[in-house]
């Protein structure tokens, strides 16, 4: 069986490049170390004394926090566990005994939070600052990208790039296309501007190389080996005017130009038949009639190799993912996860590809629901705190997953979030947010990181979950931005 994607080593190499500016559209657009597992909070007696204490003599909320995550003694003589561990570091115990008293529960609480849940941890003390039904899992909307980029990463390796290639089939004049998955394959020349603008990979090239290698002699026949993905093409939870309307295609592993009908656009119509679109492209290439294309069988078992181009490395289309919230590149980067784990290639082997790289983070994935990797689905269900678990992970750079951090859209600035938190409008500044965004039918949801004036540095997930408008995610931005202001004083009450 030929390889469909090549891994240049395990060398984890921290990209430079910074995420493109310019207006984005979120539409529903997230080496391996065992670890000890980052899961749900552990309460325990400390916890009640403190409330107690609270109400007594009038310690803060906040102060009742710190004593469980400073580890103070459980009755039965054993070290109290702290709430969520999701931190690599040593907590800082100055930062823990902060007082807190600054709330945005009014702000979560009001009609247009709809059913809100979210966590917000001080990531250099590990301390809890707020939490609202953190451990129920919700629908993501795009911050799904942030599971699927975490997963492509530690599975596949940040250097790895999908092949797409020709080789000899089993009849004279026979050539079989393989593909690996590689969605930024061009119809266009090199060197044409498209949506995936670093795209090296050319259906161009791809046919010259092919004829070349035949010395000029006759192709009668081209069978794409679609192989690779199995099931349906289309997740049936989705909404079909995310096709027409231009922010998803159906999953193919031949496809070119993300199935787009405008290759230079993010948002653009999608077809119902992306294998064919691109047999068509690949045979005006190839100077043959789109009829002698047939699409499926199989490639001969060590068939000779006469042409090959590949795409980007790992490291950087994830950029589109989380930048831009590009749908179909999270979706062929979940199911090559999942091919690569040997849970299969369809739909429904996302949920045991990707829980299966994030448990080897060490991360608890009990109860996780992934229908699809790139958060469409109203299907997916994960809780906030699993978010922000994850994203703490990412700053950590564990297993080099600080690779994404350029790439989160910065508040006023880059990618989806380049026309939310704008001056003049609040108390963020530019670039103080930077997070992934998401919008569904039934959720708006923000997930990431908040730079504090002081430099310090807090954890987020929000969701405003139900039938949401623009105005929901309104509201979502100004609790987001009320608990930019509170800052370090934040209080979970």
């Amino acid at each position: 069986m030929l390889r469909r994607f090549e891994k240049a080593g395990a060398r984890r190499v921290r990209c430079a490049r910074t995420p493109r500016t310019g207006r984005r559209v979120d539409r529903g657009t997230g080496g391996r170390v065992s670890r000890g597992r980052v899961g749900p909070r552990t309460f325990t007696v400390v916890a009640i004394l403190s409330i107690l204490l609270a109400g007594v003599f009038g310690i803060g909320a906040g102060g009742a926090a710190a004593a469980v995550l400073d580890g103070a003694g459980a009755t039965d003589g054993t070290a109290a566990k702290p709430i969520r561990p999701v931190r690599a570091e040593p907590a800082d115990a100055a930062g823990a005994q902060t007082f807190r008293s600054c709330s945005i529960a009014a702000a979560a609480s009001q009609p247009g939070a709809l059913d809100f849940h979210g966590l917000v941890v001080d990531s250099e003390s590990g301390e809890v600052l707020f939490d609202r039904q953190a451990d129920v899992a919700n629908p993501t909307a795009s911050t799904m990208k942030l599971l699927t980029s975490a997963a492509a990463l530690t599975t596949l390796g940040p250097d790895t790039r999908l092949t797409t290639r020709i080789v000899q089939g089993a009849e004279p004049g026979e050539i079989v296309v393989v593909p690996g998955g590689d969605f930024t394959l061009s119809s266009l020349p090199a060197g044409s501007p498209t949506y995936y603008d670093g795209a090296t990979a050319h259906v161009a090239d791809l046919a010259a190389q092919a004829k070349q290698a035949l010395g000029g002699g006759t192709i009668t026949r081209v069978v794409v080996d679609t192989s690779l993905y199995s099931g349906p093409e289309w997740q049936p939870s989705w909404n079909d005017a995310d096709r027409t309307d231009g922010y998803i295609s159906w999953i193919s592993p031949f496809t070119i130009d993300g199935d787009r009908a405008t290759p230079q656009s993010l948002v653009s119509p999608r077809s119902q038949q992306p294998s064919e679109r691109a047999a068509s492209a690949l045979a005006t290439a190839l100077g043959v009639p789109v009829s002698a294309v047939t699409i499926g069988g199989t490639a001969p078992e060590g068939a000779a190799v006469l042409a090959e181009v590949q795409s980007q490395p790992v490291s950087e289309l994830i950029r589109y993912a989380l930048t831009d919230s590009d749908n179909t590149t999270a979706e062929n980067l979940a199911r090559l996860v999942a091919i690569e784990r040997g849970a299969g290639g369809a739909f429904e082997s996302i949920q045991a590809g990707t829980t299966q790289a994030l448990g080897e983070l060490g991360l608890d994935t009990t109860g996780l629901v992934l229908a699809d990797g790139s958060g469409l689905s109203r299907d997916n269900r994960v809780p906030s705190s699993f978010m922000v678990a994850l994203l703490e992970l990412v700053r950590a750079d564990v297993d080099g997953l600080a690779i994404m951090l350029p790439y989160l859209p910065a508040s006023g600035e880059t990618g989806t979030l380049d026309d939310r938190f704008l001056p003049g409008t609040t108390v963020v500044p530019p670039g103080a947010i930077d997070a992934k965004t998401g919008w569904i039918e039934e959720v708006y949801g923000l997930a990431g990181y908040m730079t504090l004036e002081s430099g310090r540095t807090l954890t987020f997930a929000f969701y405003v979950v139900g039938p949401v408008s623009l105005a929901n995610r309104d509201v979502l931005d100004s609790i987001a931005s009320q608990a930019y202001g509170c800052g370090e004083e934040l209080a979970d009450w």
